[in-house]
């Protein structure tokens, strides 16, 4: 049994662009998706593209287990058991030439982490055609302004378009030969580098989800991102109460209550700084969870129900050790707190509550997440204050 996304990501890589529920012979001269990513997130991705043309060319020699043996895939709802959708994976999916996948390819879905963003566009930049799209899935903070910063490295000579959408579904579980894709998001934030770029993507990006929301700048899709802000608090708050050997159990208590206000607080004002809205935790967390029906007289008492459902799909709904959860706060931090605190140093705002998280998860982890983790020079930004920042992504 294998559990990736958003726990444990797969250790192969491939790009997609045929979708096996669909079919259809392979053609250099029908436009076509690509997906590019990490073992089994990207082969769901695939399956759920509902109108194109796709086909598999795997970046890495495929090794024996490759898919972990998936061999056909269900859709289930948030903590349901049984399925509403169930598809067979083809055995046909795969093209064994990289460029043959990405050129002729109307767009271009990368699902990996920022840590990839380098060796995915070093690889897929000398077969970019002009007007192509780049979907980043689950993109951190600021992801396609790094994505772009690493092409410009390359000295790309074709104009495409960088858009980044939001997680897509909460979990992936592989068991006997069936991937099943659980908590299929309907409304996922996107959001160009230019607002052209954004126009150009939703189209693509319809393909994938039922409604896109599209955001102002791409600082402001980052922030509404609340699932991800919130991930290292409840991480932190299981780690700090558990055992390596006891299972892990989020505990949310009046300091953890008090630390995502601050947060939230902090969140808030970079968001303005740079010319963004961000919204309220407690909003996003109902309308997340679908538990927009919980109510009490006491504000923390209505974030500690909403935390506590939020807790069990951000941490996986299964029973996990003390490591897992440690990687998932070491990505957070390195990807997303990371950059909040060095985005909060540009604007000279002190943000003491992020600062804290980034400094007790180098502690926990015994790792410089800060200087490891990804920061404004990450994104090109190198010399650019936070009016340049803000004149940018507004653009």
């Amino acid at each position: 049994m294998v559990n990736t996304s958003p726990l444990v990501q797969g250790n192969q890589s491939f790009v997609s662009s045929r979708s096996p529920a669909l079919s259809g012979e392979f053609s250099n001269n029908r436009r076509r998706i690509s997906i590019i990513g990490d073992g089994v997130e990207s082969l769901a991705v695939a399956n759920l593209i509902s109108d194109e043309t796709i086909d598999v060319c795997p970046i890495d020699s495929p090794e024996d287990g490759f898919y972990y043996g998936v061999h056909s895939f269900e859709i289930r709802q948030r903590n349901a058991s049984v399925c509403f959708y169930r598809g067979t994976i083809s055995a046909d999916i795969f093209c064994d030439d990289l460029s043959v996948a990405v050129r002729n390819s109307r767009a271009i879905f990368v699902c990996a982490g920022a840590t990839r963003y380098s060796d995915i566009a070093a690889a897929i930049a000398p077969h970019l055609e002009n007007n192509q799209v780049i979907c980043l899935v689950n993109s951190p903070l600021g992801g396609a302004l790094q994505f772009q910063s690493e092409l410009r490295k390359l000295d790309l000579k074709a104009q495409i378009s960088l858009i980044e959408i939001g997680r897509i579904f909460d979990s992936i579980l592989v068991e006997s030969g069936v991937m099943l894709i659980s908590g299929l998001r309907k409304r996922i934030p996107v959001c160009g580098i230019t607002r052209n770029d954004t126009r150009k993507g939703l189209s693509v990006i319809q393909s994938l989800v039922d409604e896109t929301v599209p955001s102002s700048n791409v600082i402001e899709r980052g922030l509404t991102d609340v699932e991800r802000l919130l991930r290292p608090i409840l991480a932190l708050a299981a780690l700090m109460g558990s055992r390596s050997t006891v299972e892990l159990t989020v505990t949310v208590n009046d300091y953890v209550l008090n630390m995502v206000e601050a947060v939230e607080s902090e969140v808030q004002s970079l968001a303005a700084i740079y010319g963004s809205t961000a919204p309220g935790f407690l909003k996003s967390v109902q309308d997340f969870m679908n538990v927009g029906d919980i109510a009490s007289e006491s504000p923390f008492e209505t974030m500690e129900l909403a935390l506590l459902s939020l807790g069990k799909v951000v941490l996986g709904s299964f029973d996990i050790d003390n490591q897992a959860v440690l990687s998932v706060l070491e990505e957070d931090v390195k990807e997303i707190y990371a950059l909040l605190s060095d985005l909060a140093t540009h604007a000279h705002l002190p943000v003491p509550a992020i600062d804290a998280i980034v400094d007790l998860s180098a502690a926990l982890l015994k790792k410089n997440v800060r200087d490891e983790g990804r920061s404004v020079s990450s994104m090109g930004l190198v010399g650019f204050d936070s009016c340049e920042i803000m004149d940018l992504v507004n653009n």
